[in-house]
């Protein structure tokens, strides 16, 4: 039975990721303000259903925009992306599934020239986001528990809509 154990350990990762870009498309496709029941698992199973009637070339585009997401969080954050980081020197943390989709819908929604500032200036954005989880313990409990909740999910998409606001303003 153990060595079962390694096909466990990743069948149970891809389900994982599987979540986190089902995550990004519920609430890239249903903007997170339309979001008001504490119901997170049928907002995901209403996404899948809407996934499932799109066209193919629906799709394709939904692709793109997702591939566009993460490549700015790639080019931004490198290794940190999505991930809790309190610190320059501190340990990194594993992958955040509200901070995937959150910062995924946030960057889908700029333009490739705000990505490209962003870009230009990722050493302050990261600096200022570090600060940003230092400081607001309000969006870190929105990023760590009862993630599912209208109010916590509200709190994340607009604090980080703020930040990329106030990152291209500088």
């Amino acid at each position: 039975m153990s060595f079962l154990q390694p096909l466990i350990i990743q069948s149970k990762k891809r389900m994982e990721d599987r979540e986190c870009v089902l995550r990004f498309l519920a609430f890239h496709m249903s903007s997170w303000k339309k979001y008001h029941k504490n119901d997170l698992d049928g907002h995901l199973v209403d996404a899948m259903k809407k996934i499932n009637q799109m066209s193919n070339e629906e799709r394709c585009r939904l692709e793109g925009t997702f591939k566009f997401a993460m490549k700015a969080a790639r080019d931004i954050f490198d290794h940190d992306a999505f991930r809790k980081r309190y610190g320059v020197n501190v340990r990194r943390t594993p992958i955040n599934r509200a901070l995937f989709e959150t910062w995924g819908v946030g960057l889908a929604n700029c333009s490739s020239t705000e990505i490209q500032r962003l870009i230009d200036k990722r050493k302050q954005v990261k600096d200022n986001l570090i600060e940003l989880l230092g400081y607001d313990q309000e969006f870190n409990d929105s990023i760590s528990y009862s993630t599912g909740s209208p109010q916590r999910v509200k709190k994340r998409f607009k604090t980080v809509e703020r930040f990329i606001q106030e990152q291209l303003a500088c």
